[in-house]
Protein backbone atom coordinates (compact mmCIF):
# COMPACT_ATOMS: atom_id res chain seq x y z
CA UNK A 1 0.00 0.00 0.00
CA UNK A 2 1.53 3.64 -1.18
CA UNK A 3 2.81 5.43 2.29
CA UNK A 4 0.66 8.40 1.49
CA UNK A 5 -2.79 6.30 1.48
CA UNK A 6 -1.71 4.77 4.38
CA UNK A 7 -1.01 8.36 6.17
CA UNK A 8 -4.24 9.36 5.03
CA UNK A 9 -6.10 6.26 6.56
CA UNK A 10 -4.34 6.82 9.86
CA UNK A 11 -5.16 10.47 9.78
CA UNK A 12 -8.84 9.66 9.30
CA UNK A 13 -8.89 7.02 12.09
CA UNK A 14 -7.28 9.31 14.81
CA UNK A 15 -9.59 11.97 13.89
CA UNK A 16 -13.26 9.63 14.46
CA UNK A 17 -11.45 8.23 17.64
CA UNK A 18 -10.63 11.94 18.93
CA UNK A 19 -14.52 13.16 17.96
CA UNK A 20 -15.86 9.61 19.99
CA UNK A 21 -13.71 10.41 22.96
CA UNK A 22 -15.29 14.40 23.16
CA UNK A 23 -18.97 12.56 23.31
CA UNK A 24 -18.08 10.05 25.86
CA UNK A 25 -16.23 12.31 28.20
CA UNK A 26 -19.51 14.30 28.65
CA UNK A 27 -21.32 11.39 29.18
CA UNK A 28 -18.60 9.81 31.81
CA UNK A 29 -18.65 13.32 33.91
CA UNK A 30 -22.44 13.14 33.87
CA UNK A 31 -22.11 9.45 35.41
CA UNK A 32 -20.64 11.15 38.64
CA UNK A 33 -22.61 13.67 39.58
CA UNK A 34 -24.97 13.58 42.65
CA UNK A 35 -28.38 13.95 41.81
CA UNK A 36 -28.37 17.48 42.86
CA UNK A 37 -25.48 18.31 40.27
CA UNK A 38 -27.18 16.53 37.77
CA UNK A 39 -30.32 18.19 37.88
CA UNK A 40 -28.78 21.74 37.32
CA UNK A 41 -27.24 19.72 34.32
CA UNK A 42 -30.08 18.98 32.91
CA UNK A 43 -31.89 21.85 33.25
CA UNK A 44 -29.25 23.62 31.60
CA UNK A 45 -29.53 21.38 28.61
CA UNK A 46 -33.15 22.06 28.68
CA UNK A 47 -33.00 25.47 28.16
CA UNK A 48 -29.86 25.85 25.59
CA UNK A 49 -30.54 22.41 23.37
CA UNK A 50 -33.82 23.00 21.20
CA UNK A 51 -34.17 19.29 20.68
CA UNK A 52 -34.55 18.88 24.49
CA UNK A 53 -38.71 19.58 25.91
CA UNK A 54 -39.13 19.51 29.03
CA UNK A 55 -42.04 17.50 30.12
CA UNK A 56 -41.64 17.98 34.52
CA UNK A 57 -39.12 19.95 36.12
CA UNK A 58 -39.35 17.67 38.99
CA UNK A 59 -39.59 18.08 42.81
CA UNK A 60 -37.33 21.29 44.20
CA UNK A 61 -34.29 19.54 46.52
CA UNK A 62 -34.87 21.33 49.91
CA UNK A 63 -33.69 24.13 51.51
CA UNK A 64 -33.63 25.79 54.82
CA UNK A 65 -35.33 29.18 55.13
CA UNK A 66 -32.29 31.19 54.69
CA UNK A 67 -32.06 29.29 51.49
CA UNK A 68 -28.83 26.86 52.57
CA UNK A 69 -29.19 23.58 51.77
CA UNK A 70 -29.99 21.74 54.85
CA UNK A 71 -29.71 18.05 53.67
CA UNK A 72 -26.27 17.47 54.99
CA UNK A 73 -25.35 13.44 55.32
CA UNK A 74 -23.50 13.47 59.36
CA UNK A 75 -20.14 11.91 59.53
CA UNK A 76 -21.41 8.09 60.16
CA UNK A 77 -18.16 7.75 58.51
CA UNK A 78 -15.54 9.83 59.50
CA UNK A 79 -13.56 12.43 57.42
CA UNK A 80 -10.51 10.62 57.36
CA UNK A 81 -12.02 7.06 56.42
CA UNK A 82 -13.80 8.86 53.80
CA UNK A 83 -10.98 10.45 52.07
CA UNK A 84 -9.11 6.98 52.77
CA UNK A 85 -11.60 5.02 50.72
CA UNK A 86 -11.53 7.27 47.75
CA UNK A 87 -8.07 6.34 48.02
CA UNK A 88 -7.97 3.13 47.73
CA UNK A 89 -10.21 3.55 44.62
CA UNK A 90 -7.53 4.72 42.95
CA UNK A 91 -5.49 2.22 42.23
CA UNK A 92 -2.27 4.06 42.75
CA UNK A 93 1.19 2.11 43.56
CA UNK A 94 1.67 1.12 46.78
CA UNK A 95 4.33 3.67 47.80
CA UNK A 96 2.17 6.58 46.93
CA UNK A 97 -0.66 5.92 48.56
CA UNK A 98 1.41 5.35 51.72
CA UNK A 99 2.39 8.86 51.23
CA UNK A 100 -0.82 9.71 50.60
CA UNK A 101 -2.49 8.47 53.81
CA UNK A 102 -0.17 9.87 55.93
CA UNK A 103 -0.75 13.84 54.64
CA UNK A 104 -4.94 12.56 54.72
CA UNK A 105 -3.99 11.26 58.25
CA UNK A 106 -3.43 14.74 59.25
CA UNK A 107 -6.11 16.49 58.26
CA UNK A 108 -7.60 18.99 60.50
CA UNK A 109 -10.94 20.53 61.13
CA UNK A 110 -10.40 22.93 58.51
CA UNK A 111 -9.25 20.20 55.57
CA UNK A 112 -5.94 21.64 55.61
CA UNK A 113 -2.41 19.19 56.24
CA UNK A 114 -1.39 19.84 59.65
CA UNK A 115 2.22 20.00 58.40
CA UNK A 116 3.60 21.23 54.91
CA UNK A 117 3.86 18.51 52.34
CA UNK A 118 7.77 18.85 51.87
CA UNK A 119 8.06 17.98 55.65
CA UNK A 120 6.36 15.31 55.45
CA UNK A 121 7.26 13.88 52.33
CA UNK A 122 11.14 14.00 53.96
CA UNK A 123 10.26 12.89 57.42
CA UNK A 124 9.03 9.82 55.82
CA UNK A 125 12.28 9.60 53.03
CA UNK A 126 9.76 9.86 50.24
CA UNK A 127 11.51 12.06 47.37
CA UNK A 128 10.38 14.79 45.21
CA UNK A 129 8.82 13.16 42.61
CA UNK A 130 6.66 10.30 44.91
CA UNK A 131 5.56 13.56 46.03
CA UNK A 132 4.13 15.59 43.00
CA UNK A 133 2.58 12.23 42.23
CA UNK A 134 0.81 11.95 45.45
CA UNK A 135 -0.53 15.74 45.68
CA UNK A 136 -1.77 14.84 41.98
CA UNK A 137 -3.64 12.12 43.61
CA UNK A 138 -4.92 14.13 46.24
CA UNK A 139 -6.48 17.08 43.97
CA UNK A 140 -8.91 14.17 42.90
CA UNK A 141 -10.31 13.80 46.45
CA UNK A 142 -14.25 14.91 46.94
CA UNK A 143 -14.70 17.75 48.35
CA UNK A 144 -11.76 19.18 46.22
CA UNK A 145 -8.85 20.93 48.39
CA UNK A 146 -9.22 18.81 51.30
CA UNK A 147 -5.03 18.50 52.31
CA UNK A 148 -4.58 21.38 50.58
CA UNK A 149 -1.73 22.96 53.38
CA UNK A 150 -3.49 25.64 53.63
CA UNK A 151 -6.54 28.28 52.15
CA UNK A 152 -4.58 29.33 49.26
CA UNK A 153 -3.53 26.44 47.34
CA UNK A 154 -6.97 24.96 48.72
CA UNK A 155 -8.12 27.76 46.08
CA UNK A 156 -5.66 26.90 43.94
CA UNK A 157 -6.47 23.16 43.82
CA UNK A 158 -10.43 23.96 43.37
CA UNK A 159 -9.85 26.33 40.75
CA UNK A 160 -7.67 23.86 38.41
CA UNK A 161 -10.60 21.87 38.57
CA UNK A 162 -13.67 23.76 37.88
CA UNK A 163 -11.86 26.41 35.63
CA UNK A 164 -9.09 24.20 33.97
CA UNK A 165 -6.82 25.88 31.82
CA UNK A 166 -7.85 29.73 33.23
CA UNK A 167 -4.43 30.78 34.15
CA UNK A 168 -4.95 34.29 34.87
CA UNK A 169 -6.96 33.09 37.42
CA UNK A 170 -4.37 30.64 38.45
CA UNK A 171 -1.66 33.71 38.58
CA UNK A 172 -4.12 35.83 40.68
CA UNK A 173 -4.56 33.38 43.53
CA UNK A 174 -0.54 32.79 43.60
CA UNK A 175 -0.05 36.53 43.88
CA UNK A 176 -3.10 37.12 46.77
CA UNK A 177 -0.91 34.39 48.56
CA UNK A 178 1.85 35.58 48.38
CA UNK A 179 0.65 38.93 49.67
CA UNK A 180 -2.08 36.80 52.26
CA UNK A 181 -4.81 38.98 51.14
CA UNK A 182 -7.86 38.66 51.88
CA UNK A 183 -10.59 38.62 48.61
CA UNK A 184 -13.56 40.11 50.83
CA UNK A 185 -11.19 43.18 51.54
CA UNK A 186 -8.93 44.28 48.75
CA UNK A 187 -8.74 48.19 48.36
CA UNK A 188 -8.60 49.90 45.27
CA UNK A 189 -5.09 50.84 45.61
CA UNK A 190 -4.86 46.80 45.95
CA UNK A 191 -6.88 46.35 42.36
CA UNK A 192 -4.33 48.76 41.03
CA UNK A 193 -1.47 47.06 41.90
CA UNK A 194 -2.97 43.50 40.84
CA UNK A 195 -3.87 45.11 37.62
CA UNK A 196 -0.41 46.64 37.20
CA UNK A 197 1.45 43.21 38.37
CA UNK A 198 -1.11 40.93 36.34
CA UNK A 199 -1.32 43.84 33.34
CA UNK A 200 -4.46 43.67 32.67
CA UNK A 201 -7.58 45.97 33.28
CA UNK A 202 -10.14 45.86 36.19
CA UNK A 203 -13.23 44.80 34.19
CA UNK A 204 -10.91 41.78 34.01
CA UNK A 205 -9.35 41.55 37.43
CA UNK A 206 -13.34 41.78 38.79
CA UNK A 207 -14.47 38.91 36.56
CA UNK A 208 -11.47 36.78 37.83
CA UNK A 209 -12.15 37.76 41.53
CA UNK A 210 -15.79 36.71 40.81
CA UNK A 211 -14.59 33.41 39.76
CA UNK A 212 -12.46 32.91 42.92
CA UNK A 213 -15.21 33.93 45.30
CA UNK A 214 -17.66 31.66 44.25
CA UNK A 215 -14.88 28.77 45.30
CA UNK A 216 -15.18 27.45 48.77
CA UNK A 217 -12.28 28.92 51.56
CA UNK A 218 -13.21 26.25 53.67
CA UNK A 219 -14.14 22.49 51.76
CA UNK A 220 -14.74 20.95 55.26
CA UNK A 221 -17.08 22.26 57.76
CA UNK A 222 -15.79 23.63 61.07
CA UNK A 223 -18.05 22.40 63.29
CA UNK A 224 -17.98 18.70 62.93
CA UNK A 225 -14.86 18.19 60.71
CA UNK A 226 -17.65 16.45 58.18
CA UNK A 227 -17.18 16.95 54.49
CA UNK A 228 -19.37 20.01 53.54
CA UNK A 229 -20.62 18.08 50.52
CA UNK A 230 -24.78 18.40 50.19
CA UNK A 231 -25.81 14.54 50.85
CA UNK A 232 -29.19 13.66 49.23
CA UNK A 233 -29.56 10.20 48.95
CA UNK A 234 -30.85 8.93 46.16
CA UNK A 235 -30.95 5.09 47.54
CA UNK A 236 -32.97 3.71 49.96
CA UNK A 237 -33.24 0.64 51.89
CA UNK A 238 -36.24 -0.72 54.22
CA UNK A 239 -36.82 -3.61 56.12
CA UNK A 240 -40.00 -4.77 56.39
CA UNK A 241 -40.72 -8.21 57.56
CA UNK A 242 -37.34 -8.83 57.84
CA UNK A 243 -36.86 -8.31 54.11
CA UNK A 244 -34.91 -5.33 52.64
CA UNK A 245 -36.49 -3.26 50.31
CA UNK A 246 -34.67 -0.82 47.49
CA UNK A 247 -35.69 2.16 46.05
CA UNK A 248 -34.04 4.51 44.07
CA UNK A 249 -35.03 7.88 44.20
CA UNK A 250 -35.24 10.44 40.72
CA UNK A 251 -37.82 12.62 42.35
CA UNK A 252 -35.18 15.71 41.76
CA UNK A 253 -34.56 15.18 37.96
CA UNK A 254 -36.72 16.90 35.53
CA UNK A 255 -38.32 15.14 32.65
CA UNK A 256 -37.99 15.53 29.21
CA UNK A 257 -38.26 14.24 25.35
CA UNK A 258 -36.02 14.75 22.47
CA UNK A 259 -37.85 16.10 19.13
CA UNK A 260 -37.08 14.03 16.56
CA UNK A 261 -39.45 16.23 14.25
CA UNK A 262 -37.87 19.09 14.37
CA UNK A 263 -34.70 17.51 14.07
CA UNK A 264 -35.64 15.58 10.95
CA UNK A 265 -37.45 19.33 9.89
CA UNK A 266 -33.87 21.68 10.56
CA UNK A 267 -32.02 19.18 8.41
CA UNK A 268 -33.99 18.94 5.09
CA UNK A 269 -34.41 22.59 5.47
CA UNK A 270 -30.61 23.29 6.02
CA UNK A 271 -29.95 20.26 2.82
CA UNK A 272 -31.71 22.47 1.03
CA UNK A 273 -30.44 25.69 1.76
CA UNK A 274 -27.24 24.40 2.44
CA UNK A 275 -26.84 26.34 5.82
CA UNK A 276 -23.63 26.24 7.54
CA UNK A 277 -25.13 25.69 11.20
CA UNK A 278 -26.23 21.95 9.76
CA UNK A 279 -23.56 20.38 11.98
CA UNK A 280 -24.54 22.71 15.03
CA UNK A 281 -27.68 21.07 14.68
CA UNK A 282 -26.91 17.72 14.31
CA UNK A 283 -24.29 18.24 17.81
CA UNK A 284 -27.07 19.43 19.40
CA UNK A 285 -29.57 16.38 18.40
CA UNK A 286 -26.73 14.06 18.64
CA UNK A 287 -25.92 15.73 22.58
CA UNK A 288 -29.98 15.43 23.50
CA UNK A 289 -29.90 11.50 22.54
CA UNK A 290 -26.35 10.91 24.45
CA UNK A 291 -27.72 12.91 27.95
CA UNK A 292 -30.58 10.33 27.32
CA UNK A 293 -28.83 7.07 27.35
CA UNK A 294 -26.46 8.15 29.82
CA UNK A 295 -29.25 8.78 32.40
CA UNK A 296 -30.74 5.68 31.28
CA UNK A 297 -27.59 3.80 32.00
CA UNK A 298 -26.86 5.55 35.33
CA UNK A 299 -30.22 4.61 36.54
CA UNK A 300 -30.13 0.88 35.55
CA UNK A 301 -26.74 0.48 37.13
CA UNK A 302 -27.49 2.33 39.63
CA UNK A 303 -30.53 0.06 40.57
CA UNK A 304 -28.68 -3.16 39.67
CA UNK A 305 -25.80 -2.30 42.59
CA UNK A 306 -28.41 -1.02 45.16
CA UNK A 307 -30.01 -4.54 44.76
CA UNK A 308 -26.63 -6.16 44.99
CA UNK A 309 -25.92 -4.71 48.09
CA UNK A 310 -29.43 -5.28 49.65
CA UNK A 311 -28.66 -9.37 49.41
CA UNK A 312 -24.59 -9.12 50.11
CA UNK A 313 -25.63 -6.70 52.90
CA UNK A 314 -28.54 -8.82 54.33
CA UNK A 315 -27.33 -8.56 58.19
CA UNK A 316 -26.26 -4.57 57.66
CA UNK A 317 -29.85 -3.38 57.24
CA UNK A 318 -31.64 -5.82 59.82
CA UNK A 319 -28.93 -6.31 62.68
CA UNK A 320 -26.86 -3.18 62.19
CA UNK A 321 -23.74 -1.52 60.89
CA UNK A 322 -21.15 -3.91 62.94
CA UNK A 323 -22.24 -6.81 60.48
CA UNK A 324 -21.12 -4.90 57.66
CA UNK A 325 -19.31 -7.06 54.90
CA UNK A 326 -16.63 -6.12 52.69
CA UNK A 327 -17.01 -5.67 49.13
CA UNK A 328 -14.64 -4.85 46.15
CA UNK A 329 -15.81 -2.39 42.96
CA UNK A 330 -14.46 -5.44 41.24
CA UNK A 331 -17.10 -7.91 42.83
CA UNK A 332 -19.58 -5.08 41.67
CA UNK A 333 -17.98 -4.87 38.09
CA UNK A 334 -18.44 -8.78 37.86
CA UNK A 335 -21.65 -8.94 38.83
CA UNK A 336 -23.52 -6.28 36.57
CA UNK A 337 -21.49 -6.89 33.94
CA UNK A 338 -19.88 -3.16 33.91
CA UNK A 339 -16.30 -1.89 33.95
CA UNK A 340 -14.35 -1.45 37.15
CA UNK A 341 -14.36 2.08 36.25
CA UNK A 342 -18.00 2.50 34.81
CA UNK A 343 -18.80 1.30 39.10
CA UNK A 344 -16.69 3.80 40.86
CA UNK A 345 -17.95 6.58 38.61
CA UNK A 346 -21.72 5.82 39.73
CA UNK A 347 -20.59 5.36 42.85
CA UNK A 348 -18.54 8.71 43.74
CA UNK A 349 -20.72 11.15 46.06
CA UNK A 350 -23.64 9.50 45.96
CA UNK A 351 -25.50 8.33 49.30
CA UNK A 352 -27.93 5.96 50.82
CA UNK A 353 -30.23 6.18 53.77
CA UNK A 354 -31.32 3.42 55.97
CA UNK A 355 -32.41 2.86 59.51
CA UNK A 356 -29.24 3.65 60.67
CA UNK A 357 -28.42 7.09 58.97
CA UNK A 358 -27.04 8.26 55.70
CA UNK A 359 -24.19 6.74 54.54
CA UNK A 360 -21.84 7.16 51.23
CA UNK A 361 -22.20 4.20 49.04
CA UNK A 362 -18.46 3.70 49.30
CA UNK A 363 -18.94 2.76 52.79
CA UNK A 364 -19.25 -0.64 52.15
CA UNK A 365 -16.42 -0.75 49.60
CA UNK A 366 -13.84 -2.13 52.39
CA UNK A 367 -10.19 -3.53 52.06
CA UNK A 368 -10.35 -7.00 52.81
CA UNK A 369 -8.40 -8.78 55.45
CA UNK A 370 -7.45 -12.37 55.41
CA UNK A 371 -8.54 -14.98 58.64
CA UNK A 372 -6.21 -17.71 59.84
CA UNK A 373 -9.54 -20.18 58.89
CA UNK A 374 -9.25 -18.46 55.30
CA UNK A 375 -12.34 -16.20 55.60
CA UNK A 376 -12.35 -12.61 54.87
CA UNK A 377 -12.87 -9.74 57.10
CA UNK A 378 -13.23 -6.02 56.98
CA UNK A 379 -10.53 -4.02 57.85
CA UNK A 380 -13.11 -2.28 60.56
CA UNK A 381 -12.27 -5.44 62.00
CA UNK A 382 -9.22 -5.29 62.55
CA UNK A 383 -8.99 -1.59 62.89
CA UNK A 384 -11.49 -2.33 66.23
CA UNK A 385 -9.57 -4.73 67.48
CA UNK A 386 -5.76 -2.88 66.98
CA UNK A 387 -8.03 -0.42 69.04
CA UNK A 388 -8.73 -2.96 72.19
CA UNK A 389 -5.14 -4.28 72.52
CA UNK A 390 -3.78 -1.24 72.57
CA UNK A 391 -6.22 0.26 75.15
CA UNK A 392 -5.35 -2.55 77.46
CA UNK A 393 -1.85 -2.01 77.07
CA UNK A 394 -1.34 1.98 78.69
CA UNK A 395 2.22 1.61 79.09
CA UNK A 396 2.86 0.43 75.44
CA UNK A 397 4.92 -2.01 76.51
CA UNK A 398 3.77 -4.12 73.67
CA UNK A 399 5.78 -4.49 70.15
CA UNK A 400 4.10 -5.10 66.83
CA UNK A 401 5.09 -8.85 66.58
CA UNK A 402 3.70 -9.06 70.01
CA UNK A 403 0.16 -7.73 69.00
CA UNK A 404 0.24 -9.50 65.70
CA UNK A 405 1.04 -12.74 67.41
CA UNK A 406 -2.81 -11.62 69.73
CA UNK A 407 -4.01 -10.81 66.68
CA UNK A 408 -3.54 -14.25 65.36
CA UNK A 409 -5.17 -15.68 68.28
CA UNK A 410 -8.73 -13.72 67.33
CA UNK A 411 -7.96 -15.23 63.29
CA UNK A 412 -6.62 -12.39 62.19
CA UNK A 413 -3.46 -13.51 59.16
CA UNK A 414 -1.10 -9.94 59.40
CA UNK A 415 2.29 -8.69 59.76
CA UNK A 416 4.19 -6.54 61.50
CA UNK A 417 3.85 -3.92 58.93
CA UNK A 418 0.48 -3.86 58.15
CA UNK A 419 0.10 -3.66 62.58
CA UNK A 420 1.82 -0.12 62.13
CA UNK A 421 0.29 1.12 59.11
CA UNK A 422 -2.80 0.83 61.33
CA UNK A 423 -1.06 2.47 64.37
CA UNK A 424 -0.81 5.54 62.13
CA UNK A 425 -4.23 5.66 60.51
CA UNK A 426 -5.70 5.10 63.88
CA UNK A 427 -3.58 7.54 65.44
CA UNK A 428 -1.27 5.82 67.21
CA UNK A 429 2.60 5.82 67.35
CA UNK A 430 4.84 2.50 66.49
CA UNK A 431 5.85 1.04 69.80
CA UNK A 432 9.48 1.99 68.48
CA UNK A 433 8.37 5.67 70.13
CA UNK A 434 8.08 5.85 73.33
CA UNK A 435 5.41 8.47 74.49
CA UNK A 436 7.12 11.59 76.36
Amino acid sequence: MPKTQLKQRTALRTQARQKLHGTLSHAVGLLTLPQHELREEILRVIQENPFVEEISSGMTPPVTATGERDFVAKAHVGLQENLLLQLVDMGMPERIYDLARIIVSTIDNDGFAAFPHRTISADYRFNQRELKLCLDYLKQLDPCGVGAENLWQSLRWQAERRFKKDQLLFDLIDVLAQAHNSVERISQQERDSLCEILEIDEETLNAKLKRLASLDPHPINRTDGTAAEWALPEVFFEVKEKQVFVTVSEQYLPRFRINHKLYAKMKASAAASKHATQEEWKSSYQGAKALLETLSFRSDTLSQIARIIAVRQYDFFVKGSTYIRTMSLKDLAQTTDRHVSTISRILSRKYFHCAWGIYPLRYFLMRRVKSADGRERSVEDLKAAILALLAQDKERKNSDRIIAEKLSEQGFEVKRRTINKYRRLIYQDSSRRKPP
